[in-house]
């Protein structure tokens, strides 16, 4: 019942198999970025941190570096897209960041299209503009995620640079989705993301016990990914581990607590893949607010992640060119400086090699 399952490539052999015979199958899901601005500003964003991207932030009038670009994908474009993406034959979006997607006006709009398409949705947010309209929006989505990582209004406020009236706005948005949800019978699964970073390792406990209180399903604990890789969490990576592991006799028949932090940590003491095919970016693109085609979200707005433009082409002809060919023929994956999905990427290797395997009728 782990949603964070590395094994669901199982469920899609057929593109596995394409992959194998050296065909390039269509994505299963797409991450949709229709917003690189956001409304707080975290310590410890990916995309906001220095030396881990290169497109993401932008130069003003007097070239001074902007971290928090206004930069949305405008209505017409984003409905465009979400059409193509079914027309390839895409399963899932994820509208996600770059920045924050609930504060794109027509945020609801693009999910309900979504599902108008069949296409299966995901939200990742931070929940503080989780409002009425695009609550109910999204409980016909799959799952939600929403960005809380602390258990204090305090820590909210230092991490996350927002003022601490956002934190208890952000739980009545929380508690005001689960009653939606109940009430509707929805299958939304309501999950709390909580990354693991050195502002806020020692709130893990009393964090997975607010998760739990407020009745969500799940709260997933990871490690933050960062350009110091390990070396980040000298001092108190030991402590956030047993705390993480100490968090999981938090779960109950309702609440499960997922803890990953362990192996992203194992990812980042690794740095570089082992293996040369990476079969993730085949099927988990990237699509940022500045319309560019990345090939994961770990390597998004950087040089190497960049596929090509969507701004004059559609995602079928970007995805099926010449551009990408020559793109895919030319990564290697042991040159990546970190990758947090190497166990799907390991196994879904496995899965294309095990034609090999000799003798397969006799199990």
């Amino acid at each position: 019942m782990n949603p964070y399952s590395y094994n669901k490539a199982l469920l899609h052999m057929d593109r596995l198999l394409e992959l194998r015979d050296g065909k390039l199958p269509a994505p299963i899901h797409t991450h949709l970025i229709i917003s690189d601005l956001c409304n707080q500003n975290c310590s410890f964003c990916a995309y906001r941190i220095d030396g881990y991207t290169e497109f993401f932030a932008i130069r003003n009038g007097s070239g001074k570096l902007v971290r928090n670009p206004n930069r949305m994908i405008n209505y017409d474009t984003v409905i465009r897209i979400l059409e193509e993406l079914k027309s390839a034959g895409v399963k899932a979006v994820q509208f996600t960041g770059g920045g924050e997607p609930t504060l794109h006006p027509d945020c609801a709009e693009f999910i309900n299209r979504a599902h108008q398409l069949k296409l299966d949705t995901a939200l990742v947010t931070n929940g503080w503009k989780l409002n009425k309209e695009i609550r109910s929006a999204i409980l016909g989505s799959t799952w939600i995620r929403i960005s809380l990582d602390c258990a204090s209004p305090e820590s909210y406020h230092q991490m996350r640079r927002a003022p601490e009236r956002a934190f208890h706005e952000v739980l009545e948005n929380i508690r005001a989705l689960v009653d939606a949800r109940d009430k509707s019978g929805s299958d939304l699964t309501i999950g709390i993301g909580y990354v693991v970073n050195k502002d806020n390792w020692q709130e893990i406990i009393p964090g997975v016990k607010l998760a739990r209180s407020l009745g969500v399903d799940n709260i997933r604990l990871s490690a933050v990914f960062q350009p110091e890789n390990a070396a980040y969490f000298v001092g108190f990576h030991y402590q956030a581990a047993a705390l993480c592991k100490e968090a999981e006799w938090l779960s109950t028949g309702e609440f499960k607590v997922i803890n990953n932090f362990s192996d992203r940590m194992g990812e980042l003491v690794q740095g570089h893949p082992e293996y040369s095919r990476c079969p993730h970016q085949h099927f988990v693109p990237y699509i940022g607010a500045d319309l560019n085609l990345y090939c994961c979200c770990v390597l998004a707005y950087t040089r190497r992640g960049l596929i090509g433009s969507l701004k004059d082409q559609s995602f079928s002809e970007l995805w099926w060119g010449e551009k990408r060919k020559d793109y895919l023929e030319a990564f290697d994956a042991r040159e990546c400086p970190r990758c947090q999905f190497n166990d799907k990427n390991r196994n879904m290797n496995k899965l294309i090699e095990s034609s090999k395997i000799m003798h397969g009728n006799f199990l």
